[in-house]
């Protein structure tokens, strides 16, 4: 995605994670929405159903530079909830002692891939890039916290779809979604990230440029 001055030069503008209309986008072409976005065609591999929530994955980035995992381990304490914890390699022993992981809870340090990972739990809680568009075109719901402003944006609009639950940015969680997970519609939310996101933006960015 072209922003600064140079886009008025580009003869295409793919903005596939446009969902700010405030922010002018300029280019000869320009190309905006989710059908554009290039995701992970190992995806394909894992997607299904979910009908329930058992398994609970939180994974806020390799480097989580704002602590946000500690305050989602705190909340699932708190509602009486386990879940198994995806940290990356800046994640020494330090910070991971520092989580203070309760019991029942698992640490995952640098999975090999979290598309896989992914398949085998009910709900994710993650940050706001490209992490819930994957998991959503799986078929795994997501509970989605902006670590970044220009994460709300993408937060917002996966939760107009149906396929995610936006909690709040990283200093204002919302506490009151995470005391709804036994009552979310998942199948629902399954269902729409299933019918609503798939892995072809590859495909309709080279048809776009071929096509002219």
């Amino acid at each position: 995605m072209i922003k600064g001055g140079g886009a008025s030069l580009a003869d295409f503008n793919f903005s596939a994670l446009s969902f700010d209309s405030s922010i002018p986008l300029s280019g000869k072409k320009i190309f905006t929405g989710e059908k554009y976005l290039i995701l992970n065609p190992e995806i394909e591999s894992f997607k299904h159903l979910r009908s329930q929530i058992k398994k609970i994955i939180v994974t806020l980035g390799g480097s989580d530079t704002y602590n946000v995992t500690s305050k989602v381990i705190d909340i699932l304490k708190n509602i009486g909830r386990e879940a198994t914890i995806v940290v990356g390699p800046s994640f020494d022993r330090v910070r991971l002692q520092k989580l203070n992981i309760p019991e029942g809870f698992v640490i995952k340090q640098t999975v090999q891939s979290l598309v896989a990972e992914f398949s085998n739990y009910d709900i994710a809680i993650c940050g706001g890039g490209i992490t819930p568009f994957e998991a959503n075109a799986a078929g795994l719901p997501c509970i989605i916290i902006a670590t970044e402003l220009f994460e709300i944006p993408n937060a917002k609009y996966l939760e107009h779809l149906g396929s995610s639950l936006f909690a709040g940015y990283r200093e204002s969680i919302d506490m009151a979604i995470f005391r709804q997970l036994s009552t979310l519609k998942i199948t629902e939310m399954s269902q729409a990230g299933l019918s609503q996101l798939d892995t072809m933006g590859a495909q309709r960015v080279y048809d776009a440029l071929t096509n002219d």
